[in-house]
């Protein structure tokens, strides 16, 4: 925000961004300037309706100023006012519909207010259209894509915004979460084998124990899903990134299990060896976690608190999960999310001991 308020006050100074209007006099573009800075200022310190104060009085004195128009849009998006905010922003698109950062300011008012993501998606794709390496806007899209369950759309914009900005912290949330449901959604694939094989008592076989039972049960309660309507402006807490690394990893050993049995199932039966083809398919599912668990991993990198525990601990994925939601027991003050995690660790106790 302050970077782009910085360079649109510096080329309205010279009148050349579309919109900021040649002021009369040299003393009124020199008011409209110290407005416009006193109002950045505000703003960097949260103080939003002395923000908007400054930017109104910057607009009075050039009401062609486009880029008053976002600055005051954008800080009434601040406190909510989601109806000023977008009057402002459509006033700024029709001085300059140039200006790529009052379509971003306006995709995220259609997240923020209601989730209204297609209508979000839409007005960064103009941002981005008219920015191509507007990084925030491609991230935020990628969010919207995440909202309405295209994940891979969301993938893909996660991956281009890394290109143009490293280290966005909730950038990698975004991708970690589209990665942990496309495995989800990838794995029950594994149902349509045994649909087809139901009938074919040599295969079916090969697809009974416990672990082929878990994955066809999604346990998505087991994990803590994004906020979306906070996703944009706050960081994840890392605890809630502790949970869902720790599920994607117990979901690799739920692999574990289902692969374990589906080859001893074959070594006692030497006619089924038609179906060691479909081992190395039961072997990719496993490492589609891979992703999910690299994206939390790289977001507790980035904390300095929990940096020391970026690297999941312990030799198998059972202990790496264990360990993950036991650090969420550990250091939770959320009663919810801390039961959460003990139900999670009974439960595997429970599986890790079934055969």
């Amino acid at each position: 925000m302050n970077i782009r308020i910085i360079i649109a006050i510096l080329l309205c100074a010279v009148a050349l961004v579309s919109g900021c209007a040649q002021p009369k006099t040299d003393n009124a573009a020199q008011k409209i300037q110290d407005y416009l800075a006193q109002g950045d200022t505000y703003f960097s310190q949260k103080q939003f309706a002395q923000a908007i104060s400054e930017f109104t009085r910057a607009i009075e004195l050039n009401p062609q100023l486009a880029i008053g128009y976002y600055n005051r849009g954008y800080a009434y998006s601040k406190q909510s006012d989601w109806n000023s905010a977008l009057s402002d922003l459509n006033k700024a698109i029709s001085i300059d519909p140039g200006l790529a950062a009052a379509y971003w300011a306006e995709g995220r008012i259609y997240h923020l207010n209601g989730g209204k993501y297609e209508q979000a998606q839409a007005s960064y794709s103009k941002a981005i259209e008219l920015d191509p390496k507007f990084s925030t806007a491609f991230f935020d899209r990628g969010w919207a894509y995440t909202g309405n369950g295209a994940y891979d759309r969301g993938t893909d914009d996660f991956n281009k915004g890394f290109a143009l900005q490293k280290d966005v912290i909730n950038a990698y949330y975004g991708r970690g979460w589209c990665a942990a449901n496309k495995a989800q959604w990838s794995q029950s694939s594994y149902l349509y084998l045994l649909q087809h094989f139901e009938s074919d008592a040599g295969r079916w076989i090969v697809y009974q124990g416990t672990g082929w039972s878990l994955l066809k049960n999604p346990l998505w309660d087991y994990t803590a899903t994004p906020d979306l309507a906070t996703v944009l402006i706050q960081d994840p807490d890392p605890l809630l990134v502790f949970m869902n690394r720790g599920f994607a990893h117990m979901r690799k050993a739920h692999w574990d299990m289902a692969i374990a049995s589906y080859k001893t199932v074959i070594a006692a039966n030497p006619n089924l060896e038609r179906d060691n083809y479909n081992l190395p398919w039961a072997e990719g599912k496993r490492s589609e976690w891979d992703a999910a668990i690299a994206d939390h991993s790289k977001i507790l990198e980035l904390n300095s608190v929990f940096k020391s525990m970026a690297v999941s601990s312990g030799t198998s994925e059972w202990e790496m999960a264990i360990a993950d939601y036991r650090k969420v027991i550990e250091y939770s003050k959320d009663t919810v999310l801390t039961q959460k995690a003990k139900d999670v660790l009974a439960a595997i106790d429970t599986w890790r001991n079934t055969r």
